[in-house]
C-alpha cells in the first residue's frame, strides 16, 4: 500500500460521502417518529420500539460487514464492492418507508412494515458507512489529518440535513387548506420520500465512483482471504478486550442516545414548545448548516496539538450546556416569549453554535477510534479497519434507535397528544415535556463524558506505534 498525498480536493471528495448518508439520517432520525406517530397514528413509543428492534439485525450485520470488507478480495479492492452494493437497499427501502400500503389498517401491521423498512435502510447504511469510514485509516496515518477527513464527511452530513430540513418546511410541509399545520400533511412526506430516495442513489454512486481512483492506495488482503464465522467471533471478542475501544463504544451509546433523542424531538420542540411556523423553522435551520460547515475549519485548529480524548470530553460538556440552556431558561421563566423576534434570533444563534460543537465532537470521536487500527495491527499483525470502525456505526445506529425510543417514551410520559396543533397543547404538557427532556439528556451526556475519560491511547503512543509499524 502506498499512502496518497491528501490534498484539498481529496478532502472535499471524501466529504461528499456524507451527502447521501445525511439524507438517510435526516429522514430516519428526524421525521420518521412524527410521520408514523402524528400522521399515521402509531403510538410514539411503539414507533421508537420498531427502530430499537432493528438493533437485533444491526448487532450482527455491522461487525459482519466490517469483517467481510477487511477480507474481501476483488479487482475493486476490499471496500468498493460494498459501497456499490449499498445503493439499491438504501434508496429502495427509504422510498418504501414513506409509502405504507393503503391496506395496512392495524397498528401491528404498520409496526411490522416500519420494521422491515428500517432493517432494509440499516443494511444499506451498513454497506456504505463502514467501508467509507474504513478508508480513512488506509488513506492516512496522520494523527491530525484523520480528524480533518472525518470532519469533512460529517459536515457534509449535517449540511445536507439542514438543506433537506429547510426543504421539508419551506416546500413539502407548508400549510394547506386541508392541513393548517403543514407538519401533519402526509403528501409532503411522500413527495420528499421519493425525491430523497432518488438523491440517495445518485449521491452514493457519485461518491463510490469518485473514490474509485484511490483503490490502488487502499490496502489489500495479504495471503489467503479466510472468512470463517469462528474467526469473526474470535476477532470481535479480541477487539472488545481493548479498553479504549470499549470506552468509545460505551461513551458513544450514551452520547448518541441523547443526541438522536434530541433530533427526534427537534420538530416537536420547534413546532409546539417554541411554536415556530414551518417558514420560521426553514430559516432557523440555515445557521445550523453554516455551523456544521464552519466545523471544517474550526476543529483542526481546536484539535491541533491536543489530546483527542480531552477535546471530546469538553465538546460533549459544552454541547450539552448549549443545547439544553434554552429549555432550562424557559422553564424558570427567564426566556423570551413565543412569537417574539428576540426568541427567533436567539434560536438562530443557538442553532449555529450547537451544530458547530456537535459536528466537531463527532469528528474527533471517529478519529480517535480510527487511531486504534494501528494499535490492534501491532498486536495481531493484521489490519481490521472495517471491524474496528463498525463499532462506531453500530453504536450510532443502536443509539439512534434507542434514542428515538427514548424520545417516544418521553412524549408518552408527558401525555403528548397525537394529531396535535401548535398553540393547542396544554401548557402543563409542554412544561412536563421540558422537565423530562432536559434532565434525561443531561444524564446521558454526563455518562458519555465519563466513559470517554477512560480512553487511554494518547497522541504520543499512536506516533510510536506508527513508527514501529513503518520499520517492520
Amino acid at each position: 500500500m502506498t499512502t496518497p498525498r491528501i490534498t484539498a480536493s481529496t478532502r472535499w471528495l471524501y466529504g461528499t460521502g456524507g451527502l447521501g448518508l445525511g439524507i438517510l439520517e435526516t429522514g430516519v432520525y428526524n421525521f420518521v417518529l412524527i410521520y408514523y406517530n402524528q400522521v399515521l397514528g402509531m403510538s410514539a413509543s411503539l414507533t421508537g420500539f420498531a427502530l430499537a428492534v432493528a438493533l437485533i439485525f444491526d448487532a450482527v450485520s455491522d461487525p459482519a460487514v466490517g469483517y467481510l470488507s477487511d477480507r474481501w478480495k476483488s479487482r475493486w479492492g476490499r471496500r468498493h464492492p460494498f459501497l456499490y452494493a449499498s445503493i439499491v437497499p438504501s434508496a429502495l427501502f427509504y422510498y418504501l418507508l414513506w409509502f405504507p400500503p393503503a391496506g395496512i389498517t392495524s397498528e401491528l401491521s404498520l409496526f411490522l412494515y416500519l420494521l422491515v423498512c428500517i432493517v432494509g435502510i440499516r443494511l444499506g447504511m451498513t454497506l456504505f458507512d463502514i467501508p467509507s469510514n474504513a478508508a480513512i485509516p488506509e488513506l492516512t496515518s496522520d494523527y491530525e489529518e484523520r480528524t480533518t477527513l472525518f470532519t469533512y464527511k460529517l459536515a457534509a452530513t449535517w449540511v445536507i440535513w439542514s438543506a433537506m430540513s429547510i426543504a421539508m418546511y419551506a416546500i413539502w410541509l407548508q400549510p394547506t387548506p386541508e392541513y393548517a399545520n403543514g407538519v401533519l400533511n402526509p403528501e409532503g412526506y411522500r413527495q420528499a420520500g421519493w425525491i430523497g430516495a432518488l438523491l440517495i442513489a445518485i449521491l452514493i454512486f457519485a461518491f463510490s465512483a469518485g473514490m474509485h481512483r484511490f483503490i490502488p492506495h487502499l490496502s489489500g488482503v495479504e495471503g489467503e482471504a479466510r472468512m470463517r464465522p469462528r474467526d469473526f467471533v474470535h476477532q470481535t471478542f479480541e477487539l472488545l478486550r481493548n479498553p479504549s475501544l470499549r470506552a468509545v463504544i460505551l461513551g458513544g451509546m450514551a452520547f448518541w442516545t441523547a443526541s438522536l433523542a434530541q433530533n427526534a424531538l427537534w420538530i416537536y420542540l420547534y413546532s409546539f414548545f417554541w411554536e415556530f411556523t414551518s417558514d420560521q423553522m426553514s430559516v432557523v435551520i440555515i445557521p445550523m448548516g453554516l455551523g456544521s460547515f464552519a466545523a471544517i475549519y474550526a476543529l483542526p485548529r481546536l484539535a491541533a496539538g491536543r489530546e483527542k480524548r480531552t477535546v471530546t470530553i469538553w465538546t460533549i460538556l459544552l454541547g450539552a450546556v448549549v443545547t439544553l440552556l434554552p429549555i432550562a431558561l424557559r422553564l424558570i421563566g427567564t426566556f423570551p416569549e413565543n412569537g417574539s423576534s428576540a426568541l427567533f434570533w436567539i434560536m438562530m444563534v443557538h442553532g449555529f453554535f450547537s451544530s458547530l460543537i456537535w459536528v466537531m465532537q463527532a469528528g474527533i470521536w471517529r478519529s480517535m477510534t480510527a487511531d486504534l487500527v494501528e494499535q490492534e495491527q501491532l498486536k495481531s499483525g493484521q489490519r481490521s479497519e472495517g471491524l474496528i470502525l463498525s463499532a462506531l456505526t453500530f453504536t450510532a445506529k443502536a443509539a439512534g434507535a434507542f434514542g428515538t425510543w427514548v424520545a417516544g417514551i418521553m412524549l408518552d410520559l408527558a401525555s403528548f397528544p397525537t394529531d396535535a396543533a401548535a398553540g393547542e397543547i396544554p401548557a402543563q404538557t409542554l412544561v412536563k415535556l421540558g422537565w423530562i427532556y432536559g434532565p434525561v439528556l443531561m444524564v446521558f451526556y454526563l455518562v458519555a463524558a465519563y466513559f470517554i475519560s477512560r480512553y487511554k491511547f494518547s497522541r504520543a503512543e499512536h506516533g510510536e506505534v506508527v513508527e514501529t509499524l513503518a520499520r517492520t
